[in-house]
Order: structure tokens, then sequence, then C-alpha cells
């Protein structure tokens, strides 16, 4: 019983509020980028997060450099 209400307060929330706030800013430019017609419409923070997890840093510049150009591809909206 006690935990149920501890859960019901957020005692045992996955998202930090400073997760919620980055959350929440990382969509307003995601939805500013789209409205300007620079990115496509469809790309979410979740997206955003799954590429930063995959980014190549322990790597050489130029495998960095050619990472961020395939993702520039898929995430900005072509004419």
């Amino acid at each position: 019983m006690l935990k149920e209400a501890a859960r019901s307060l957020g005692a045992y929330s996955t998202e930090s509020d400073a997760m919620v706030r980055m959350d929440g800013a990382l969509r307003r430019l995601l939805q500013q980028g789209a409205g300007s017609g620079d990115l496509r419409p469809d790309v979410e923070p979740a997206d955003i997060y799954l590429l930063m997890s995959t980014m190549p840093a322990d790597e050489p510049d130029e495998s960095r450099r050619r990472w961020a150009e395939i993702i520039s591809r898929g995430l900005l909206r072509t004419a």
C-alpha cells in the first residue's frame, strides 16, 4: 500500500525532471525545424537519442564526419 501511494506521487518515476525538460526543449527545436521546412516532420526526440547513442565518439575524425553526413541526410527534408 505504501509503495502504491509513493508510485502514484511519482516516487518511482523513470523520468527525472531534467529529462522531461530536455525532451520538451528538444521537441520544440524539432518542431521549429520541421515548421521552417529544414527537418523532416516525423523526427521525434527518441530518434535524436537513438542517433546520439550510436555516435562514433571514439572513432577518428573522418568516421565521425561520415556518420554526421549520413544521419543529416536522414534528418533533413529533401526537395
